[in-house]
């Protein structure tokens, strides 16, 4: 039998000499699934105390980068205008001028509340090295 899978330690329980202790020849099938067993009955304890803790953060850090919104405000504005995206406090404007029929942008409430103005807003802008913001 191929037993390569299996390496023996002075602490792990010897899977094979459980079967001739109780006078049986496993198939190949029983012995890994009695391999399989003794490594999930290793592995469950750790496997819930990963979940219970650090894995809420680390799938937070990894999925930051893919979760960002990197368009200029004519994409936000359409995507706002399906109804697949909601920003508070931003009127969207569309454009009716010849040659600009349908572009949309944003436009603050007129409420004279400075911090919040469009224009002390970070600015987006496209260049050939990708997006920058201003």
């Amino acid at each position: 039998m191929d037993r390569s899978c299996c390496t023996e330690s002075d602490e792990d329980p010897d899977v094979e000499a459980e079967f001739a202790a109780a006078g049986e020849t496993p198939t190949q099938e029983e012995f890994d699934a009695r391999v399989q067993e003794v490594i999930d009955e290793r592995v469950a304890p750790l496997t819930e105390e990963y979940i219970d803790g650090p894995l809420g953060a680390e799938v937070e850090l990894a999925l930051l980068p893919l979760l960002r919104f990197d368009l200029p405000p004519e994409n936000l504005a359409a995507l706002q205008d399906k109804k697949i995206l909601h920003l508070l406090g931003l009127e969207i404007i569309k454009m009716r001028a010849p040659g600009h029929e349908g572009f949309m942008y944003y436009r603050d409430q007129p409420d004279f509340y400075k911090p919040d103005n469009l224009h002390s807003l970070p600015r987006y802008r496209e260049t050939p090295n990708g997006p920058e913001i201003l």
